[in-house]
């Protein structure tokens, strides 16, 4: 930890000292070169193990390492906004977490997900609230401000309620339960089919889709749901909102240019060949992913990779890596397809708010020059001047003003209604952009780790910089180092406990 004094005090590293002084209880850190020379590198990872690990002011770190003099800013507190916490019941892959720290991918035939759900079953309970606080460059923290708890009706989907008391999502009814990319919960009936083929032309189902048989080259398969396939998936195109559970391999024999798979939630499968793979959550495979294209928001376990592109936002599970693989790893290269046009309906919806404000405001001015004029016009027909000829056309005068202000309200009532609506659409849309947005910031230690060997000529993509392995690698975790960012290979028993 730093000190919790204003007193300098010395980091004496192999190149040169730092001294350090931290000022305003801690807020700033500043640095000063007092001997010898450092490195950018070799500076953060000092930083690091006195406990300076966060506000880092990467151009005070340039100018240190550049010889400048003097005392020089190298860290401060930041406001940052901890978000709410939100628990999802029912949906964890603790098989999947096992396999993962302990390289038994065998019991990854285990794995099931298709969440069944009974009626009345909760699904998601909203703990704290989102908070705004002050981080200190040593890790602590200070809350400034406790903000509303946010509504769980935000994060309901279709056949779920809400439990307000409670701050809980509940199912309404029996059926498969998936969660999205937006932190959106949804419960679907389910419906069976026997085998699909080509010959069944693009098949769209708004309900948990089971097939009993295999999924034929050139067939197209789209559910809001999850997908359970009970055979094996050869050339086709499949999607589902949630997730997708194949019992055999997925394949493209033909190389059909329109077959993919696209999962809003995860993937599981027993091998993968020759298949592009987008999913938002992980992608399970029992044995090995062969000549595709991989994109994975969360984590991929697999047996093994040869010859394939992986993105992966967060980690990548293995055996083995053959074939000159190339790995792209972090949330940078990762990204829903759905996205952009989630943003532009989102957009479209705030024009629409806009201008039903500016309409409801005429309509206000409206009905407020109708009424005048109709106090005015009363006013007119009660002066015992006014005369017993005019009183005919003044009533009719008085018709249009009231027809006018029904009109009005009416226009003002339904603008209203659409207000309210559009509002709350907008108010899930910015929940939605926002789970998404933490989720992908909340891999900060994005990392592989390789159970057996990794093959020279295997390229890994970094955060922050470029690696090509020049020999093989067994046994090893590959990951950016904390404090300089730099993709480092350390030995696996010095993270995974077998």
């Amino acid at each position: 930890m730093t000190k919790p004094s204003a007193t300098p005090y010395d980091i004496a590293m192999d190149e040169g000292i730092v001294r350090i002084t931290t000022l305003s209880d801690g807020r700033l850190i500043l640095a000063e070169l007092v001997g010898g020379s450092v490195t950018r590198n070799g500076l953060l990872t000092y930083l690091g193990q006195v406990g300076i690990t966060y506000g880092i002011i990467d151009h005070g770190i340039d100018l240190l390492a550049q010889g400048h003099a003097g005392e020089i800013p190298i860290a401060r507190a930041e406001v940052i906004e901890t978000p709410a916490t939100i628990t999802y019941q029912g949906f964890d892959l603790p098989i999947v977490e096992d396999a993962a720290n302990t390289g038994k991918f065998e019991r990854l035939n285990e794995v099931q997900l298709s969440f069944p759900v009974k009626a009345g079953q909760s699904l998601l309970e909203i703990g704290e609230p989102h908070k705004t606080i002050i981080r200190y460059p040593d890790g602590k923290q200070k809350v400034v401000h406790i903000h509303d708890r946010i509504d769980p009706k935000l994060f309901a989907g279709e056949h779920t309620s809400i439990d307000q008391a409670n701050g809980k999502v509940i199912s309404d009814l029996d059926g498969i339960a998936h969660l999205d990319a937006y932190g959106t919960v949804v419960v679907h009936e389910t419906e069976r089919a026997f085998g699909i083929g080509s010959a069944h032309g693009k098949i769209w189902k708004d309900k948990a889709f089971i097939v009993e048989h295999d999924v034929g080259d050139g067939s197209q398969i789209e559910t809001a749901s999850t997908l359970i396939v009970q055979g094996a998936v050869h050339g086709a195109q499949i999607k589902a909102g949630g997730n997708i559970q194949i019992s055999f391999a997925v394949d493209n024999p033909t190389r059909n240019r329109e077959a993919g798979v696209q999962a809003g939630q995860s993937l599981r499968c027993r091998a993968l060949d020759s298949i592009p793979v987008w999913t938002g959550s992980y992608i399970i495979v029992e044995h090995g992913i062969t000549r595709c294209e991989i994109e994975c928001m969360d984590t991929v376990i697999a047996r093994s990779v040869s010859a394939s592109k992986v993105r992966v936002g967060n980690r990548l599970i293995i055996h083995d890596v053959k074939g000159y693989s190339v790995i792209h790893l972090g949330a940078k290269y990762v990204r829903d397809p759905g996205l952009q046009s989630r943003q532009t309906v989102r957009n479209q919806h705030v024009k629409r708010l806009h201008d039903l404000e500016q309409s409801l405001a005429q309509h206000r001015f409206t009905y407020q020059r109708t009424r005048d004029n109709l106090a005015r016009q009363i006013d007119r027909m009660r002066d015992p001047a006014f005369a017993t000829s005019q009183r005919r056309s003044a009533r009719q005068v008085l018709l249009r003003l009231f027809t006018t202000l029904d009109d009005t309200l009416g226009a003002y009532k339904r603008d209203f209604e659409e207000f309210v609506s559009s509002k709350e659409i907008l108010a899930k849309e910015r929940v939605g952009l926002e789970y998404y947005r933490e989720h992908l910031a909340g891999f900060v230690t994005p990392h592989i780790l390789v159970f057996g060997t990794m093959d020279s000529g295997t390229q890994i993509q970094g955060p922050h910089d470029k690696l090509t392995l020049r020999k093989p690698q067994s046994n090893v975790r590959i990951g950016p180092d904390p404090y300089t960012g730099r993709l480092v290979i350390t030995g696996l028993d010095d993270v995974v406990k077998k």
